[in-house]
């Protein structure tokens, strides 16, 4: 089974956080809810080693099939971040492709091929 969503993310900093860290808000969406059980978001400082991982609920949202959690990351760093989503059965996607953070004011980008999760950069 393929599962796929379309990624976007964007920075937000939720009061109180952590001194030294910043939180990365990651949106997207999925087309077939009901098909997902959570999602993983896989995240690092190295493009290659993606060695954080975050579980997040596909509970029912507001808009079906609309999603987003915040990470908290160092507050200096680089991030890449990728998305995979899992379905009921504990069957996991390809990760999308991987989406780079940097520090605010060093600019952002990265996008994904269709057909699995897809983690889109903000302006």
């Amino acid at each position: 089974m393929m599962l796929a969503a379309v990624a976007a993310f964007a920075l937000a900093l939720p009061a109180g956080a952590q001194q030294g860290l910043r939180a990365e808000t990651i949106r997207w969406s999925h087309p077939q809810p009901a098909q997902v059980a959570l999602f993983r978001v896989h995240w690092g400082t190295d493009p290659a080693a993606l060695d954080h991982v975050r579980e997040i609920s596909a509970a029912p949202q507001a808009v079906p099939g609309l999603y987003s959690a915040s990470i908290l990351v160092p507050v200096d760093a680089t991030v890449y971040v990728a998305l995979t989503a899992v379905g009921p059965s504990g069957l996991e996607s390809l990760p999308s492709a991987t989406g780079v953070r940097t520090p605010t004011g060093q600019g952002n980008s990265g996008l994904g091929a269709p057909g699995t999760p897809t983690l889109l950069g903000t302006p």
